[in-house]
């Protein structure tokens, strides 16, 4: 289709925005004048192919996402994702494990279909511009607590995050993906809403990576793939998910309750006041703490992260986000990061949740939620014979389990 300048460069700002980039850093990178760039965004001067194609390199966008009218969507979700990270395409074993899943996902999605099902409503859109810094993570705070609202958590600790995924229509799980890979957002027709998170990284880890892709989900649900990586921790879209996922899995009042329990972060003088109704008169008292007993440690963070189940840095950045400790303190509890994880584990019967599968002793359940997901698909299309035994052998094959142990529960 034919696409005016004018709405072309809005686009192109857009995505430059997005991209947490400024004008000068783009004009940069196509060796032009900062100028040319503000004219070309204010449709006001012509843009050729390749400078096209060298900006959605740079914003991490598909070239098609500027010339669609709608939300752009791949024939392929593989080479959606491959558009927007080159690592799923160089490194063959992550490529392999992702096209393993995605035909999971594609074929649950199938099997909806040929059930006459529709796959869980997504939860709500949370889709709005985001401009600055403040407002990515002003935004993703607000929609953390509105979450947690609607799925009436409270400010208790959240057991299983890829379960509760799931249970938004939503399909959850972990697969190996190249260290520089955190995670990736999916939304296509021929799949559904996916998210996959890398299985090499810590429990810890890999929870708060849940919760990033899950605030994508929320926020940013137009795109066909995101993929979060090294590279793209500055855009704007990835800050707003990170601020999302510390605020999902750490509520303030969680945070506070917890702090309160251990007789900390309370405010060191406190007036007590007391109201005669007879009398109509009042009494004032002034309680104080022992000096040094509100000050926070690494151990108090550790026990943050234990209770929400996060890494220790994470709930060391949360305390200072909330205003519990300053910069100054907040550096000092950094520093004794691995003092801080080593106390973790002592006090959680030696389960380190930062450390990476290969070491842990706690086993990880993400993909026998997937499994948990397609199971009672692929039974239900079996007994109304929609599909057959041979293609639950299929099947079984690709989620890594016995026809046979799938086939035991198939006797109505």
């Amino acid at each position: 289709m034919t696409l005016d300048a004018i709405r072309l460069g809005q686009r192109l700002a857009e995505a430059r925005s997005i991209s947490g980039l400024t004008q000068e850093q783009a004009a940069e990178h196509l060796a032009l004048p900062r100028t040319a760039l503000v004219q070309i965004e204010a449709g006001r001067r012509s843009v050729s192919t390749l400078e096209i194609a060298r900006l959605a390199k740079l914003y991490r966008t598909p070239v098609g996402d500027f010339f669609q009218e709608g939300p752009p969507h791949e024939d392929d979700p593989l080479v959606a994702l491959g558009r927007v990270a080159d690592e799923l395409r160089h490194d063959l074993a992550t490529a392999k494990s992702i096209r393993e899943c995605v035909e999971i996902f594609r074929e649950g999605a199938v099997l909806e279909a040929q059930l006459g099902r529709q796959h869980s409503p997504l939860p709500p859109n949370y889709a709005t511009t985001v401009r600055t810094q403040s407002e990515a993570a002003a935004q993703g705070i607000a929609a953390a607590s509105q979450e947690r609202n609607r799925l009436g958590l409270g400010e208790a600790p959240i057991a299983d995050m890829c379960r509760l995924i799931s249970e938004q229509g939503i399909w959850a799980t972990s697969i190996r993906l190249v260290d520089g890979i955190s995670g990736l957002f999916l939304n296509h027709p021929a799949t559904g809403a996916a998210i996959v998170v890398n299985g090499r990284h810590a429990p810890a880890r890999k929870r708060f990576s849940y919760a990033h892709e899950y605030a994508h989900a929320l926020f940013d649900r137009e795109k066909v793939a995101i993929v979060t990586a090294r590279e793209n921790a500055t855009e704007l879209v990835e800050r707003r998910a990170n601020a999302f996922a510390a605020a999902f899995l750490m509520p303030q009042q969680g945070v506070e309750a917890l702090l309160r329990s251990m007789h900390k972060g309370a405010p060191s003088r406190r007036t007590l006041v007391s109201y005669d109704v007879a009398g109509q008169d009042r009494s004032e008292c002034e309680e104080r703490t022992a000096p040094g007993t509100q000050a926070l440690t690494y151990r108090e963070a550790a026990a943050l992260a234990l209770h929400f189940g996060t890494s220790f840095a994470a709930a060391c950045y949360r305390l200072r986000e909330l205003g519990h400790v300053n910069k100054a303190e907040l550096d000092a509890m950094l520093e004794h990061e691995r003092l801080g994880r080593a106390y973790m584990a002592f006090t959680n019967l030696d389960e380190d949740i930062e450390k990476a599968p290969e070491q842990a002793t706690a086993t990880d359940d993400s993909d026998m939620e997937l499994i948990g997901q397609m199971i009672p698909l692929i039974l239900e299309a079996y007994s109304r014979e929609v599909i057959s035994r041979g293609k639950v052998r299929e099947l079984a094959a690709m989620l890594g389990l016995p026809e046979d142990k799938i086939l035991q529960f198939a006797l109505d």
